[in-house]
C-alpha cells in the first residue's frame, strides 16, 4: 500500500487526487483496482467513479492499518485533525469537507476510546465538549514575566504624557511624530499561554499579575486556539508566552443563556 501525503491547497480532500499517492503507481491507467477485496479489471471509470472507488479503498486501508498499528493511526489522525482545525479556523480554504473530518474525528476518538493509552492532552479530540475536571481548585503559578494591566487614560494631558514616554522609551527626538495603530479593546479575561517546542505546556490566568491559576485544562477546549504553533514557514523558538484576552461573543453569549 502507498503511503499517503498530506493534500496540497489544490485538492478538496484526500481522495480528491490520485496524486495524493506517493509513488505514482496509480498514475499509468488504473487497469486493476483493489477494492475490498474483490478485483475490478478493464472497467472504463468516470472521474467520480474513480474517486469513490479510491475514497472506499483508502477507508478500508485505514480500518487496516488501525488494527494492524493502532499507535501510528492515532498519531496521524491527530496531525490531520490538527491541520484541518488551522485551516478552518485561520480562515484559509478548508482540504476536506464537514462529513470527511466528521468521519476522521470519530475514527480517531472510537480508536482512542479502544486504546486510552493514545490519548494525548492535545488531541483534537479533548477540546470541545471535553470533561473538565471538577471538584478541585486551581493551581496557582508563578508567571515568568509579571502580567501587569493595561494604563487607562482618561484626558489630553493623559494622553500627550504616554506618548512622551513612547518617545523618550525609544530615544526618538521630542517632537519625533509617531504612527499610531487604534483599535477597540476586547474586554476579556486575560491569558497567557506559554509554548515549548511549538506546543502549548501552560496557561495562566493574570491572578496578581505575579501568580495566576493554572487553566491549561480549559483553555484547551477553545477550538480556535492554537494548541501547537504551525512551524512550517519559520523556526519555532523553543520557549515563547502569548498573552491576550480570551472572550465570548454577545451572539454566542445570548445562546448560552436560552440553554
Amino acid at each position: 500500500m502507498h503511503p499517503l501525503r498530506q493534500p496540497d491547497a489544490s485538492t478538496n480532500g484526500p481522495c480528491r487526487l490520485v496524486a495524493t499517492l506517493i509513488g505514482g503507481g496509480l498514475a499509468p491507467a488504473l487497469a486493476t483496482i483493489a477494492v475490498s477485496g474483490s478485483i475490478l479489471s478493464g472497467l472504463r471509470l468516470t472521474p467520480g467513479d474513480l474517486e469513490a472507488t479510491l475514497c472506499q479503498a483508502m477507508s478500508d486501508a485505514a480500518s487496516q492499518d488501525a488494527a494492524s498499528d493502532p499507535a501510528a493511526r492515532a498519531l496521524e489522525l491527530q496531525r490531520l485533525l490538527t491541520h484541518y482545525d488551522r485551516l478552518y479556523y485561520n480562515g484559509e480554504n478548508p482540504e476536506v469537507s464537514d462529513k470527511e473530518y466528521d468521519a476522521l474525528f470519530r475514527e480517531l476518538r472510537d480508536l482512542e476510546a479502544a486504546h486510552p493509552e493514545l490519548q494525548t492532552a492535545d488531541s483534537p479530540t479533548q477540546r470541545v465538549g471535553a470533561p473538565l475536571a471538577e471538584g478541585t481548585g486551581f493551581q496557582k503559578v508563578a508567571h515568568l514575566v509579571p502580567m501587569l494591566s493595561i494604563d487607562s487614560l482618561y484626558t489630553a494631558d493623559e494622553v500627550q504624557e504616554f506618548a512622551n514616554k513612547i518617545t523618550r522609551f525609544l530615544g526618538l527626538e521630542s517632537g519625533q511624530e509617531l504612527v499610531w495603530s487604534v483599535e477597540p479593546k476586547f474586554d476579556g479575561v486575560s491569558a497567557a499561554l506559554t509554548f515549548e517546542d511549538g506546543r502549548l505546556v501552560q496557561g495562566l490566568t493574570r491572578g496578581n499579575g505575579k501568580i495566576g491559576e493554572d487553566i491549561t485544562a480549559n483553555l484547551r477546549t477553545i477550538r480556535d486556539l492554537a494548541i501547537e504553533l504551525d512551524g512550517s514557514k519559520r523556526a519555532l523558538p523553543s520557549l515563547i508566552e502569548v498573552r491576550g484576552e480570551v472572550l465570548i461573543s454577545l451572539a454566542a453569549f445570548e445562546r448560552l443563556n436560552q440553554v
